[in-house]
């Protein structure tokens, strides 16, 4: 089995995203075919160092109070000669890939003073009302009650957050700019 080359963006099973680099053949065989195979770990090292570097400014560009928490997240390593993983761990991955909407409510009950209120609308006002709608079996009137909720309540949903989008950028930069850069300076030398 041979193993794919270029740029892989991929989530793990701890939920950190690793970017694997591996220089693609064609760049591979121009070194190997101009004897310079020996110069190959100082290009992954430069290409390593030089993404994370854009991934970082990217993100002081493009974020504000997150900045330092998702640059301080990325981080990276050398796995062999001709591959590296640049990965982002913690909480900036959701930053990264955004976020689902959700329902509250569900969180919101577990607490120990949360209620579920069942709101029975009158249809006919009550006596004494002045023909004001009023809620039937309100069972508490003076007690202590926090997170109440209806069951039919629509105002806790979280909305869903877009994440950064920083990584693709990213990536383009490294297979259209970097790698090439880098070996070309090799072989033209």
């Amino acid at each position: 089995m041979t193993k794919s080359r270029g740029v892989i963006p991929l989530m793990d099973g701890a939920g950190n995203l690793n970017v694997t680099i591996t220089v693609p053949d064609n760049l591979m065989f121009d070194l190997y075919f101009n004897g310079l195979e020996k110069r190959l770990r100082g290009i992954v090292f430069r290409v390593m160092r030089d993404a994370k570097t854009y991934w970082r400014t990217e993100a002081g560009k493009r974020l504000k109070s997150s900045r330092k928490w998702y640059m301080g997240s990325i981080t990276s390593e050398r796995i062999a000669e001709d591959e590296m993983v640049i990965k982002m761990t913690g909480w900036a991955v959701m930053l990264e890939v955004g976020t689902p909407g959700f329902d509250m409510k569900e969180n919101l009950l577990k607490g120990r003073y949360s209620r579920v209120v069942p709101l029975n609308l009158q249809t006919e006002p009550a006596p004494g009302t002045k023909g004001r709608d009023y809620f039937v079996n309100w069972p508490f009137v003076n007690a202590r009650v926090f997170r109440t909720v209806t069951a039919t309540s629509q105002g806790w949903q979280y909305p869903s957050k877009p994440g950064a989008q920083i990584l693709p950028d990213v990536i383009y930069r490294i297979e259209n700019y970097l790698l090439p850069k880098y070996i070309n300076e090799v072989l033209d030398s």
